[in-house]
This record gives C-alpha cells, sequence and structure tokens, in this order.
C-alpha cells in the first residue's frame, strides 16, 4: 500500500458534521486522507493560499459566505481542484447551479 495522503480540505462551519466527515475520511481501510479543516470561507481561502489540496469538501452555507458565491471564490483560488459541495440545504435550484457551474453537489 502506497504511502500517498490524499490531501483534502474541509470547509464546515458546523463542528458536529466537519467531525463526522473528518471521522470518515480518516478512519476507512481504503483510503488514506489527510483532512484540514476550515470554519469559515476565510480559514479556507487562507489554508488554499498556505497548501495545496487534492479535493476541496465545501458547505455552501457559512457564517461569511452563502450560496453558489462560496463555491465561486473557492474554485478561482483552487483553479484545477475539484470542489464536492456539501450542503444540508433543501434547494433543488442551487444543487444545480452548483453542478453547472462544475461543482459536485451531495446533500
Amino acid at each position: 500500500m502506497s504511502d500517498m495522503r490524499c490531501r483534502i480540505l474541509l470547509v464546515e462551519d458546523n463542528p458536529g458534521d466537519a467531525r463526522l466527515v473528518q471521522e470518515y475520511l480518516t478512519e476507512s481501510d481504503d483510503l488514506r486522507c489527510e483532512v484540514q479543516t476550515a470554519d469559515s470561507l476565510a480559514d479556507g481561502l487562507s489554508a488554499l493560499d498556505r497548501k495545496e489540496f487534492d479535493l476541496i469538501l465545501a458547505d455552501l452555507g457559512l457564517p461569511d459566505s452563502q450560496g453558489i458565491a462560496t463555491f465561486h471564490q473557492l474554485t478561482e483560488v483552487a483553479l484545477d481542484t475539484p470542489v464536492i459541495i456539501l450542503t444540508g440545504m433543501d434547494d433543488t435550484g442551487l444543487a444545480m447551479e452548483s453542478l453547472r457551474e462544475g461543482g459536485r453537489t451531495f446533500c
């Protein structure tokens, strides 16, 4: 098995949700992950300035950014990094817009 780890940035302001996702990713036997968390868009953008990530998991409802604007700001900084949208918002229109803009949406 390779020592390569998937570097993931998790941008989520709900500590319980962040912990659940982080535990799921780091406890998997099939996937070796290094997860860094950020609880706001500003913290996420700061992390992207300091380090490269293989994947970004992001909530669209953050204290300092809401909706598709969150996705746009992340993709402007991390042009080649895939962004998966994790959201509890029950908004099909927002999910479709995220997909059209290049995101992967999981509600």
